[in-house]
Formats: C-alpha cells, structure tokens, sequence
C-alpha cells in the first residue's frame, strides 16, 4: 500500500489532521498564506514514516505482521514501518517456558510466561545506531 509510508500533510509546518493518504484536497484559504518578501505563500509539504531495523534471534523466536487475511514473515535486520502491528512467537523446545521478553534489554512488564508478544512498532522504543534506527527484542526461557 503506497499511502502506508506517508504520516501526514503539513501546510505552514502546521499538521493536517487526518490526513495521510498519497493525496488530499487543499482548499487555498487567504489568511493559510504568509507574506515573504513582499509576496503570499503557501508552504505545502509531508512527512514519511520511518523505517526501523527490528532485531532478534532467529533461533529463539519468530516474528510475523499479522494482516486481515495472511501475515508477513519478518526476519531479523528487516526494516519495518513505524506502526506497523508485530508478533513475536517463542520457539520452545524441551518443556521450556518463556520467563521474560525484553525490549531493547529492558523487561517488558506484563508479558512474563507468555508465549508470544504483540507490539505496535513505535520510533520513541527505537534507538539510534549510527543513523539506523534499531529496536531489539529478545525473549529469556525457563
């Protein structure tokens, strides 16, 4: 879905509520203009979502995108949109248990012993690694 990436319109630097499909109607309103050097302007422009490495091991955990009919297998290193709804399922062998999930190192309160964390993929939970924005998630077994 083209319209997916795109997070809003801005016009004046001033977000466009409920406004984020690949085009909107603007209707030129005389006082949305800001006179610059003697001249009426209108400044109309967008701001795209962004893109977070999502990070795990592939051997203890498997990570999906679940969708309206079918879900989207996410490998460790994908870069994913920020917002997108994810699934991490455990893979448990040998009568193990999920003790704790972990994001970015931190525990993830509430989610002790279950097999399988959803999340909504947010930028403020990512962290900055040399310009990539990367969010670790890790599970521990018992």
């Amino acid at each position: 879905n083209k319209g997916e990436a795109l997070e809003a319109w801005y016009i004046n630097d001033e977000k466009q509520t409920n406004q984020t499909s690949t085009s909107f109607t603007y209707k030129v309103a005389g006082n949305d203009a800001k006179i610059d050097s003697g001249k009426s302007k209108i400044k109309i422009s967008y701001k795209l979502k962004e893109k977070i490495k999502i990070i795990f091991d592939a051997s203890s955990m498997s990570c999906k995108i679940p969708g309206l009919w079918s879900s989207s297998d996410v490998n460790s290193g994908d870069l994913v949109l920020e917002g997108k709804d994810l699934v991490f399922t455990a893979i448990l062998e040998n009568g193990k248990k999920v003790k704790v999930w972990k994001k970015n190192g931190e525990v993830i309160t509430g989610q002790d012993g279950k097999p399988t964390y959803s999340y909504k993929l947010s930028l403020s939970d990512a962290v900055d690694n040399g310009g990539v924005k990367e969010l670790r998630i890790s599970v521990e077994l018992e």
